[in-house]
């Protein structure tokens, strides 16, 4: 994108979905979509696309510009006016009384958003697995496409189980299994929807595997048939069962062999054997140990 010098020039970061909004004093909504600039000296510039669609005039003064769409004008800010300044317009006033009487803090959107008994998923959440005792799953290295079979609404903001299937005649040698979900990071219609498809292990029952995919946009979205999530790959055996449930034991009912592992567990992880200000000084390396022993997990846990 080119500057007012012949030779510069700014750094685009990315282009965001199109926003819409009110300009103080301007009565009707605006749509924009603007590009992010890297270090651009206003918060918002206008440019010639956007005064053009909207058939905007712009009135320079001596100390102001002033923007005038569909009849209705407002004054232009410098970049140094605070955004909580005192405004005439009463649906800004509106938005500023609840900022100030959320204390300055942005409330939510939606008072029900973390609301569970409103937004929980009915049934198991997909890739979970709730056992006492787990064994890691060692996947084939062959991987094979999966769609869903039926169009599917996906509410804004909300997460939403969707079911998958592999192509007709698809040759399984289990009838049940796990799997290694990878979406399609190309998949063109999950990115401009804001679709995000939750990777990991899943249980696929027949043909059938049930997933997570979330809708991090501000409209519903109906997901067509036939799309391509990602590819899978089939568990073909477990490994030695080296991880198991959870286990926060504390320190003094610790076996002197669980004690011998967490403390290893915690060299290793922390790379404490490669720490310069530790290597000369084992005091003070064993006193950090010790205080590690009753924050730390142990390398049981999962």
């Amino acid at each position: 994108m080119g500057t007012a010098a012949s030779e510069g020039k700014v750094t685009i970061l990315g282009k965001t979905r199109p926003i819409k909004l009110y300009l103080e004093g301007i009565k009707d909504i605006i749509q924009i979509q603007p590009y992010v600039v890297k270090d651009l000296a206003h918060c918002i510039n206008l440019g010639q696309t956007f005064l053009r669609n909207y058939n905007a005039d712009m009135t320079f003064r001596v100390k102001t510009v002033q923007l005038k769409i569909k009849g209705h004008t407002t004054t232009l800010s410098p970049a140094n006016s605070p955004i909580t300044a005192p405004s005439i317009d009463t649906r800004i006033n509106k938005v500023l009384g609840l900022l100030k009487k959320q204390g300055g803090n942005p409330g939510l959107p939606h008072n029900d958003l973390l609301d569970l008994r409103v937004n929980h998923i009915q049934g198991d959440l997909p890739g979970v697995l709730r056992a006492d005792n787990k064994k890691p799953v060692i996947f084939a290295h062959n991987r094979r496409g999966v769609y869903n079979q039926k169009k599917i609404k996906l509410v804004a903001g909300c997460h939403t189980v969707i079911s998958l299937n592999y192509p007709r005649k698809t040759h399984l040698t289990r009838k049940d299994n796990n799997v290694l979900l990878e979406p399609k990071q190309d998949n063109n219609f999950l990115n401009r929807h804001s679709l995000f498809a939750h990777p990991g292990v899943y249980y696929r029952k027949g043909g059938t595997i049930n997933i997570l995919i979330s809708n991090q946009g501000d409209e519903d979205v109906v997901l067509p048939p036939y799309c391509k999530i990602g590819n899978v790959c089939e568990g073909i055996e477990y490994g030695p069962a080296r991880v198991n449930s959870l286990n926060h034991k504390p320190i003094g009912d610790l076996s002197p062999t669980e004690l011998i592992e967490r403390k290893e567990y915690i060299i290793s992880t922390l790379k404490l054997d490669e720490n310069v200000l530790l290597r000369d000084n084992k005091e003070a390396k064993e006193r950090l140990i010790g205080c590690l022993l009753y924050t730390s997990p142990s390398p049981r846990d999962s």
